[in-house]
């Protein structure tokens, strides 16, 4: 493989960070990049030793582990963006992926909507009752059975005897 320019590595940099603060281990970003896990790790250690000591450790299920990792990992990048204005543009996407991923992490992005759909996505079936044939017989039970669950202020307290009793 040719060597790449200072350009190429940067970005190749970036992707790497990327696929970081997404959560995804060093054998995925290699295996998405066609890269080896070698050239991943080393990418890692070569932009900064404080992230690259995380990549060593990872995170292990803790919440607040993962805050402050992903924060350290902002500020690091912030770092660099202030030491070289010039080659600012990887770090920038390393920490706008990581803000990003973060407030995933910690809930504090809106609520998405859902939508609920039927079988095959189609409608919900709702269950009706065609009271137009029923004869009267039928009706008069219906209204019965109605008046013991409504009385005039409407339906009955859980517990309370409909009747009145």
């Amino acid at each position: 493989m040719p060597r790449q320019t200072k350009a190429q590595q940067r970005i190749r940099r970036a992707k790497v960070f990327r696929g970081l603060a997404e959560g995804r281990t060093l054998q995925e970003i290699a295996a998405d990049l066609g890269l080896d896990p070698k050239t991943v790790s080393a990418d890692v250690r070569a932009v900064d030793p404080a992230v690259s000591e995380w990549v060593e450790e990872h995170v292990k299920g803790s919440l607040g582990m993962a805050v402050a990792t992903y924060q350290s990992i902002i500020a690091t990048c912030w770092e660099r963006i202030d030491a070289d204005a010039e080659g600012a543009a990887p770090y920038l996407g390393i920490a706008k992926a990581t803000t990003e991923a973060l407030t995933k992490l910690t809930g504090a992005i809106a609520a998405q909507r859902v939508e609920h759909s039927g079988p095959g996505g189609g409608p919900i079936a709702v269950a009706s009752l065609d009271l137009q044939g029923l004869d009267d017989e039928e009706l008069e039970v219906m209204e019965r059975v109605l008046s013991k669950l409504y009385d005039d202020s409407g339906p009955a307290e859980p517990g309370r005897d409909p009747g009145g009793a």
